[in-house]
């Protein structure tokens, strides 16, 4: 079946006005307060818009790699896209640093685009193929449970219901979970999603 406007939700920051008003006329646009990035195309893929100066402070600030860092632990595909000319038509280490070590390092993809309206438009096609892949966003409608303990264990990267359970089962409390070594993680969650919570539970805050 073709896909008309309007077919699929995107999720955008609380904060990003602008984008979420421009992405409108492509899809229909949930704004929420997001932990991470701009706009949430699927459960695996999210988008952090930076204009040509914020990504420019971003690398000397520190910024830029905490984002990245972020982006990664919560989802497989961490995309930059970025408005405007970095370069001011010379070469620069630093930023051709950056963007390796966000590409090499944190699996991330860089896409530059001329302003807002470009950036809506690409964040609406890179939604657009993550629905014809079958991605979905989960988050658009999470359950919300009475006891407070499962609403933090599902609120975790790639625990769902029955995950959170075995968590329960697994780990007396969660300061017990938050403190468990990758070993203990991997007896019960596959590779992928312990690994997440490992890098999670050890981040720098």
């Amino acid at each position: 079946m073709k896909q008309t406007l309007l077919d699929f939700s995107i999720i955008v920051d609380a904060g990003e006005e602008r984008l979420a008003n421009e992405l409108k006329q492509y899809a229909h646009v949930i704004q929420k307060k997001l932990a991470v990035g701009d706009a949430v195309c699927s459960d695996r893929l999210v988008v952090e818009r930076k204009s040509s100066f914020d990504f420019i402070s971003s690398i000397f600030d520190g910024r830029l790699f905490k984002q990245a860092e972020k982006m990664r632990l919560f989802y497989e595909k961490p995309v930059f896209i970025i408005e405007g000319n970095i370069w001011n038509n010379e070469m620069d280490k630093s930023k051709a640093g950056a963007i390796s070590s966000l590409i090499v390092e944190f699996n991330a993809s860089i896409i530059f685009s001329d302003g807002i309206k470009e950036t809506a438009l690409l964040i609406y096609e890179l939604a657009k193929i993550e629905r014809s892949l079958g991605k979905k966003i989960s988050f658009v409608n999470k359950k919300v449970y009475k006891d407070p303990v499962m609403n933090v264990l599902t609120s975790l990267p790639g625990i769902g219901e029955k995950r959170a359970r075995l968590l329960r089962r697994k780990f007396k409390s969660l300061k017990d979970l938050f403190s468990a070594d990758k070993e203990e993680l991997l007896s019960i969650l596959p590779k992928k999603e312990a690994e997440s919570l490992y890098r999670l539970f050890n981040s720098s805050i």
